[in-house]
């Protein structure tokens, strides 16, 4: 857009005067196009189709990487680090079952791949004195931290939903197999 009107400007200047008009639709034109590209679906590089193979990669490289992030943070932020990580363990069996065009798949892959290492990121960046004079600034950190967890723990409950299911049908099966009321039908 900024080059879009900065064409336009020097051409008018340079080249032929533009009148008002024309800066008019010039300018429309391109908020026009701005407005497609920002608002029309396409294949933009964060929404280009994943594999299951990049889709499993993903999960593993995130603990692998909040491994290393570990040691760069704050020691109070270490236990909402910890109980992501694990939660990761506890996910990474079921990434390999989801269908990497989901929306499981989706929620998953913009928390591993762009959530959770831009709070940690952005956290890192602040100079030690702003963090230092704003000590909230670590709180907000732990919350941020924690609302991740809660997000990888619904999607953790969804992934292992259909293995909920199966068990749930299975223990059913078993209770009406073998008891009846509140004995077992063989006594």
């Amino acid at each position: 857009t900024g080059t879009s009107g900065a064409g336009v400007l020097g051409y008018g200047f340079a080249i032929a005067p533009v009148s008002t008009t024309a800066f008019l639709v010039a300018g429309t034109a391109t908020l026009a196009a701005a407005g497609a590209v920002l608002f029309c679906p396409g294949q933009s590089a964060g929404g280009r189709k994943i594999s299951l193979e990049e889709l499993v990669a993903l999960a593993a490289e995130a603990e692998e990487w909040l491994l290393q992030q570990r040691p760069k943070l704050p020691g109070t932020a270490i236990p909402a680090v910890d109980s992501i990580f694990f939660r990761l363990g506890d996910l990474h069996p079921h990434v390999a079952a989801m269908e990497p065009t989901s929306t499981l798949a989706w929620d998953l892959r913009r928390l591993l791949g762009d959530h959770l290492p831009r709070l940690v990121y952005s956290y890192a960046q602040l100079p030690a004195t702003v963090r230092d004079e704003q000590p909230e600034l670590l709180q907000r950190l732990i919350d941020g931290l924690g609302t991740l967890d809660e997000e990888l723990a619904r999607i953790c409950r969804e992934a292992a939903r259909s293995h909920l299911v199966t068990f749930q049908a299975q223990e059913r099966f078993i209770e009406t197999r073998y008891r009846d009321g509140e004995r077992l039908k063989g006594e």
